[in-house]
């Protein structure tokens, strides 16, 4: 593959070799040697020419994960045979289905020990995440839904535990201790009526279970 006649396509298999080894072999033990052998021929001038180092490969990947979320966000937002509370659930269990995805973003981000990312992450959940679910969670209440007395703190509470609580630690859990956050959440948000948690949602965390465990046996 040629960089100068196909640079975002050559751009887009360097993330994806180095996506496979943030998650086989954790952001830490992954050199850019290691990208570089996975490329199958190209060179490290051709990495340096799209990114200017590994942490800067693994922000875009970062930012790439974020987009595809997104985009996700809206098209079920989109669904006119779902209901605000329904679209939240489709998008919480669709989250976790999408687990390889899942832990390479925060497998990666805990292995750099990064606090700068951590708290920008943080931010990011302000400025971006928990903005566009309480504009759901009021087409909630308008459309009968979601009942609740808390609209913006109940949003608040669920993107800051579901990412800050759960996900970013999501490499220091066991199994067991991973299910039991999900249904102490499951708890809170019920609650709070706004019962994200479904039984699809628990099958899908047993399905991350069982795929964390198969990368922490293969390192």
């Amino acid at each position: 593959m040629a960089r100068n006649k196909y640079p975002e396509e050559t751009k887009q298999l360097i993330l994806d070799v180095a996506k496979k080894l943030f998650l086989e072999k954790g952001y830490d033990a992954t050199t850019i040697q290691d990208i570089i052998d996975g490329l199958g021929g190209l060179t490290k001038g051709v990495i340096y020419h799209h990114f200017k180092s590994k942490e800067d490969i693994f922000n875009q990947l970062m930012a790439a994960i974020a987009k595809q979320s997104e985009e996700e966000f809206q098209k079920l937002g989109n669904l006119t045979d779902l209901n605000s509370l329904e679209v939240l659930q489709h998008f919480l269990t669709d989250t976790i289905k999408r687990y390889e995805t899942l832990s390479t973003l925060y497998l990666g981000q805990i292995l750099q020990k990064s606090n700068r990312m951590i708290g920008d992450a943080y931010i990011d959940l302000w400025e971006t995440n928990i903005p566009d679910f309480k504009k759901l969670v009021q087409n909630g209440i308008d459309d009968g839904s979601i009942v609740t007395e808390f609209p913006d703190e109940t949003v608040e509470v669920l993107v800051i535990l579901a990412n800050m609580w759960i996900g970013i630690q999501l490499s220091n859990w066991t199994s067991e201790e991973l299910r039991r956050r999900f249904l102490v959440l499951k708890q809170i948000m019920e609650t709070l009526n706004v019962p994200i948690v479904t039984d699809e949602t628990l099958v899908a965390v047993d399905e991350l279970c069982e795929f964390l465990d198969r990368i922490v046996n293969k390192r």
